[in-house]
């Protein structure tokens, strides 16, 4: 398999390490007890965690070694070992499951094991407890941590996984993943030193930030005191700085793809047949730097995808055709040489085929978005606004998804502004087609400040500071978008068609050096949040020749934010040779997200 085009950030920081780590602790506990064989029920939101952990996705073949014989759902009844092992997310809303699951265990004679991830909380204890199961957890190994928290997906790339994140911190209150954040950057730095230098952006990024500094004074600093920071800054950004760039639709590859099949963990398993290789129709993908069609493809404007693909298929069958010619040649020295190519030209054929199938697919996705894209383009630019307002309408009337239809609401809402009586008009029209629980889920988004009628209260003023923002970037980055075409690769606003996501544009500032950080003026005023970490000058290391940064976004990124910091990337480089240094860009975040999963996590329920 080929890599990619020059060198990767693990020539610097080698993010396997950790990978490797996590995959050990996974078996061991997977191992443990070692009474054999077990059934393992799961948390089906792990499911994909653990086949990215494992590398393997066949799970049960890889858990095969730890006595594992069977794998179930948390929910399921079916036949079941005399050991049964339980791997579910520290979330109260799993505990009842649970408990009823235990109880019959324990009723049918069997001994119970509970990991829950990445570390169980009091409150589920106290839930277990209340349903009167934590008497069948007793023994200290039957009731653990599984600490699978920051995991390296791809070189440059970690993910904590954490679905419902954002939701939990913004409206619950409930801090609890803000300090399990802080615990996986602890670890990170026990692998790579620690972090000379921490900023940020945003009020539950400086939680955080607090969080480490904290455990960095209770452990002592000493510890790790003669380890060589192999990451320089740490900047740290809060989703809810920007909350109106995920209801935009993606324009790249990797973005239309999880927009739509819901990508978990990064995998696919395409719901239809995609190569004459009956193997590969019934492969399930992971889609990442590994797959060479993938890395090539993920960043690429969906307007320029079939001008790429064309590009890469071609490419194959050059390499096909010269493995023809070489055969037919005879000649030992050339033959010898090509053979070691032959295994990734022949993966590389079956997984153009697999690429191209799908890109038919997401063009026919594609073409339906006509309307909704030119919606989109019309409120970012403001105007249209009463045919926009029109087509929401519409698509209400129409029995359109509700999650579009909330995203349609909160753009207009943050671009155009929503006045009371037109807002209690679709509030109207969203009960009467969905059903009245839809208030309950428009009172979150406006609790949030993602939808914003002129009157209504907003938690912490974060509606007021999140409109002005984006009116303020949209002031700052926006006029210059239409000088170039909406797919040409010209600057980071490719990804989203014109649009400049307002955090990967912070990061720019940072990157290439065009942001005081402690200054009171300028862009970092124009976010909502406090700064910090403005005071560290002095710690960093200006002497050294290369420079890794490492970005890390509290509740959530998407596939075309990450694109466009890669983009940037590439841009970093060119700079950097002029300037004789090299910087290097690691992504870490709690969740990859989109539009329509961010809405879902933010419904609300009548149970």
């Amino acid at each position: 398999m080929s890599n990619p085009t020059g060198p990767t950030i693990n020539d610097i920081v080698n993010l396997s390490d950790l990978g490797n780590f996590l995959k050990d602790a996974l078996l061991k506990a997977m191992s443990n007890p070692g009474q054999t064989p077990k059934t393992l029920c799961l948390d089906p939101s792990l499911r994909a965690v653990l086949k990215t952990v494992l590398r393997k996705n066949d799970l049960q073949e890889a858990l095969k070694p730890a006595g594992i014989r069977g794998i179930q759902s948390l929910v399921d009844d079916g036949n079941k070992e005399r050991c049964v092992l339980y791997v579910v997310r520290s979330s109260m809303s799993l505990m009842k499951n649970l408990a009823v699951q235990i109880q019959k265990d324990a009723a049918a004679g069997r001994k119970v094991y509970v990991h829950m991830v990445p570390k169980k909380t009091i409150a589920c204890q106290l839930m277990l407890e209340d349903y009167n199961v934590l008497k069948h957890l007793s023994a200290e190994d039957q009731f653990c941590d599984l600490e699978l928290d920051l995991i390296p997906v791809e070189s440059d790339f970690l993910t904590m996984e954490m679905d419902y994140c954002f939701r939990e911190i913004a409206l619950g209150g409930d801090y609890t993943c803000l300090k399990h954040i802080a615990l996986s950057l602890m670890k990170f730095q026990a692998f790579f030193g620690y972090f000379p230098v921490i900023r940020g952006k945003g009020r539950f990024a400086e939680k955080v930030a607090e969080n480490v500094q904290r455990m960095k004074t209770e452990i002592g600093s000493q510890i790790h005191s003669g380890v060589i920071p192999e990451v320089h800054q740490l900047y740290i950004f809060d989703r809810e700085c920007d909350l109106m760039t995920p209801m935009l639709q993606q324009r790249t590859y990797s973005g239309i793809l999880d927009e739509i099949y819901a990508l978990e963990s990064q995998m696919l398993k395409p719901p239809y047949e995609v190569s004459e290789d009956e193997a590969l129709n019934e492969a399930t993908f992971h889609l990442t730097e590994q797959d060479p069609i993938y890395r090539n493809l993920r960043g690429v404007h969906m307007t320029n995808l079939p001008d790429e693909i064309k590009t890469i298929v071609n490419n194959v069958k050059q390499q096909i055709d010269e493995k023809e010619r070489v055969k037919q040649s005879k000649d030992i020295t050339q033959t010898h040489m090509f053979a070691k190519k032959v295994k990734s030209i022949k993966e590389e054929k079956g997984l153009s085929a697999v690429h191209m199938s799908i890109f038919q697919e997401v063009q026919k996705w594609s073409n339906n978005q006509v309307n909704l894209n030119e919606m989109e383009a019309f409120m970012v630019d403001g105007i249209e606004k009463e045919n926009v307002f029109a087509y929401l309408e519409e698509c209400i009337y129409s029995a359109v998804p509700l999650t579009k239809v909330l995203r349609l609401v909160c753009i207009y809402s943050l671009l155009c502004g929503l006045n009371s009586q037109k807002y209690a008009f679709l509030r109207t029209l969203l009960v009467h087609n969905y059903g009245i629980q839809v208030l309950l889920t428009l009172d979150n988004l406006e609790k949030l400040g993602i939808i914003k009628p002129n009157t209504s209260n907003v938690v912490s003023g974060a509606g007021t500071a999140a409109m002005s923002m984006i009116r303020s970037v949209k002031n700052t980055f926006m006029p210059q978008r239409r000088e170039h075409s909406d797919d040409e690769k010209k600057d980071i606003s490719f990804a989203y068609g014109g649009w400049a996501p307002p955090l990967v544009k912070l990061a720019e500032l940072v990157v290439m050096g065009k942001l005081q950080w402690n200054s009171m003026e300028g862009e970092l005023q124009k976010y909502p949040g406090p700064t910090f970490g403005g005071n560290e000058e002095d710690k960093e290391d200006t002497s050294s020749s290369t420079r890794v940064v490492m970005l890390f976004f509290v509740g959530g990124i998407t596939h075309s934010e990450i694109s466009a910091i890669r983009f940037l990337k590439e841009q970093v480089q060119a700079r950097d040779v002029e300037e004789g240094i090299e910087t290097k860009l690691i992504i870490a975040t709690t969740k990859i997200i989109t539009g329509t999963s961010f809405i879902e996590s933010l419904y609300g329920s009548l149970r």
